[in-house]
């Protein structure tokens, strides 16, 4: 499951757990994509199973996914508007004053906090501070 987008934490990738099952339903999202993407791309149902060995199958799409990430790399970064600003839920108000240790990060309301950087990088390197450090108080 590593290398799938949102797979952020080990605890997605192992069982048990709602971790788990969260990671497992991102993991089928990017399959389901492949397979989206193939029948929009004209493979009729099933074509693979009947038409391809699953080493030719794993060979086109280890290429396809390489020219992707290749490309990936041309594409401009999104516009995004300064000061970057996130808005996070925590669980608890605890874990929100938790959250505030991070340079950057403020209270918002009783559970959410709000980071805000003039740069982006620094807006999601705050994120992820936040992230670490209220799983950790949160014992995980």
């Amino acid at each position: 499951m590593e290398g799938v987008a949102g797979i952020v934490d080990w605890s997605q990738c192992r069982a048990p757990g709602q971790p788990y099952e969260e990671g497992r339903a991102l993991l089928l999202g990017e399959v389901n994509a492949a397979i989206d993407g193939a029948l929009a791309g004209g493979a009729i149902s099933r074509f693979a199973a009947l038409q391809l060995h699953p080493e030719e199958a794993r060979e086109k799409i280890y290429a396809a996914a390489e020219t992707a990430a290749r490309r990936a790399g041309s594409i401009a970064p999104p516009a995004i508007a300064l000061p970057a600003r996130l808005d996070v839920e925590t669980q608890t108000a605890d874990i929100a004053e938790v959250a505030c240790w991070v340079k950057g990060v403020e209270r918002s309301g009783i559970r959410s906090v709000r980071i805000e950087a003039d740069d982006p990088v620094a807006a999601y390197k705050a994120f992820i501070s936040v992230t670490y450090i209220t799983r950790v108080a949160e014992g995980r």
